[in-house]
């Protein structure tokens, strides 16, 4: 499996550490995510590239920039069925914010796709702290204001 490209960005707070580079901006596909507050880290994948895989350790939510990913599971007889298709806009992996050990899908890019890394620590503490990702992620995940494609 190929290794993924990957740009660290990070945000205002890091900045003033002199820790990494200023990011632009986190969220700026989405007007209310403007001027969050999250440490992120920009990931690019081609075209069928694997993301994650299911069972592999929860340790972040993703939150897509551009492109398209599927999220598919396998059943124990082997046989793969396609749980969503997710486009720019929607995060997916928060599992890892609800206590899953461990991935219930695999993710795949299905066109060549930017993902922001979400690091799990760091998005429970942008949840409790940051009104604008808690407004924005409870909006996509459970409001489906850009809700996944169920098939």
């Amino acid at each position: 499996m190929a290794v993924p490209v990957m740009n660290v960005a990070a945000n205002s707070r890091m900045a003033q550490a002199k820790t990494k580079p200023k990011e632009k901006n986190a969220f700026n596909s989405q007007d209310s995510l403007d001027s969050t507050s999250l440490v992120t880290r920009s990931v690019a994948y081609r075209t069928s590239q694997r993301i994650y895989s299911q069972g592999d350790p929860t340790t972040a939510v993703l939150y897509i920039q551009r492109g398209s990913v599927k999220l598919s599971v396998v059943n124990p007889a082997g046989k793969e069925a396609i749980a969503a298709i997710l486009g720019a806009g929607d995060f997916f992996g928060e599992g890892c914010i609800l206590g899953e050990p461990v991935r219930q899908r695999t993710a795949t890019a299905m066109i060549p796709t930017t993902l922001l890394v979400i690091e799990k620590k760091e998005m429970i503490r942008g949840l409790h702290t940051d009104r604008k990702v808690s407004d924005r992620f409870i909006s996509i995940c459970f409001h489906g204001t850009s809700a996944p494609k169920k098939i």
